[in-house]
């Protein structure tokens, strides 16, 4: 609760402490929680770096019951280039991950809020 009551450029500590540690946090319950909110809350260039290394791992928190909400959150509230690359690796197995019980989330997601262009790659 203390993320929603405070200004982006008070979030930046915050943001600070995740720093290379992004994909351990994503895959924990607390923490990945804390990440889906500093993406709602903070900046697109603030989080941007968080979402880089999201994106390095995106194959393993695709199928993570916690990781996969992280990944929602790019989708979410990223930086159009980081939701691109999410589709792309979400596009090269397609097909399996619409099927997996976790990561069909992530790729409904990816359907229904992508620019055009990346839907295409989707379907």
């Amino acid at each position: 609760k203390l993320i929603m009551n405070l200004f982006p450029h008070q979030l930046q500590f915050i943001v600070d402490e995740f720093r290379g540690h992004v994909v351990e946090a994503a895959q924990n319950q607390m923490q990945s929680r804390v990440l889906e909110r500093l993406f709602e809350y903070g900046t697109p260039m603030q989080t941007a770096g968080l979402a880089e290394e999201a994106l390095r791992q995106a194959p393993l928190l695709l199928r993570h019951s916690f990781g996969n909400f992280v990944l929602q959150g790019v989708l979410d509230y990223g930086l159009p280039e980081h939701r691109s690359r999410l589709v792309r690796a979400i596009a090269r197995d397609a097909e399996r991950l619409a099927r997996h019980k976790i990561a069909s989330n992530t790729v409904r997601k990816a359907l229904r809020s992508s620019a055009p262009a990346d839907q295409e790659a989707l379907v």
